[in-house]
């Protein structure tokens, strides 16, 4: 979970963006916001998604849609590095344990229409090409997994909603405190019931659409602690 400011002043886009939607029903948009006094435009995912069409927005644009908010991702190199760590453990895992499901590295999802959450890594059900030409919704993901490196993010709204996706689990990793959080459980109220955290020395179980597809040491994830 990269850290995240508001990347986008949108007002003066909205007439670039003004079409009928072509993915999400109408629904409420969010609470009003402003930035400096100035009330801010709110985006919906599908203007987003043509505003990628459309090369407004490319993949060197480390953005992420929450609330109707672009927000600009800041990823360090213990970020990066962690979600490497994690991509080689569980990849082989569901690779060979969890037909019909793929590893997912920074990639969109579909969720409310103003929302298009990114985790840093997921296990979504499917082939890699089933969801063309958007991107797959939350609720077909079995694992999501946010990596905070910096412990100044705040994974409440994220979490509520893979919760209300009903996203079995979530792991939350505090890269600077070399642990990682998991929730299971999730409830229609965009919670989660149980929260278990793992340390070095201890194992994660890897659960794929209700199969355990193996374990993975903690300490794997992280980098070596360096003596100083």
């Amino acid at each position: 979970m990269p850290g995240r400011h508001a990347w986008l002043e949108v007002t003066a886009l909205s007439t670039l963006v003004r079409d009928e939607p072509t993915m999400q029903a109408a629904a409420p948009a969010p609470a009003p916001v402003r930035i400096a006094g100035r009330p801010v435009y709110r985006l919906t995912a599908d203007q987003v998604l043509r505003m990628i069409d459309a090369g407004i927005l490319t993949s060197h644009t480390n953005a992420e849609l929450l609330d109707g908010v672009l927000y600009e991702m800041t990823k360090g190199e213990l970020h990066n590095v962690i979600v490497t760590l994690i991509r080689k453990a569980i990849e082989p895992l569901i690779d060979q344990h969890a037909p019909g499901h793929h590893l997912r590295v920074e990639c969109s999802n579909t969720a409310d229409p103003y929302s298009l959450p990114e985790p840093d890594l997921s296990v979504v059900a499917g082939g890699v090409c089933d969801y063309l030409p958007t991107p797959p919704p939350l609720s077909k993901l079995a694992l999501v997994v946010e990596v905070d490196s910096s412990r100044s993010s705040d994974d409440t709204g994220k979490l509520a909603k893979y919760a209300t996706a009903a996203i079995p689990t979530c792991w939350v990793v505090d890269a600077p405190g070399r642990v990682v959080v998991v929730y299971t459980g999730p409830s229609e109220e965009g919670g989660y019931d149980r929260r278990e955290v793992r340390r070095p020395g201890e194992t994660l179980d890897v659960v794929i659409g209700g199969h355990a597809c193996g374990t993975v040491r903690v300490a794997d994830l992280f980098p070596p602690v360096t003596p100083g």
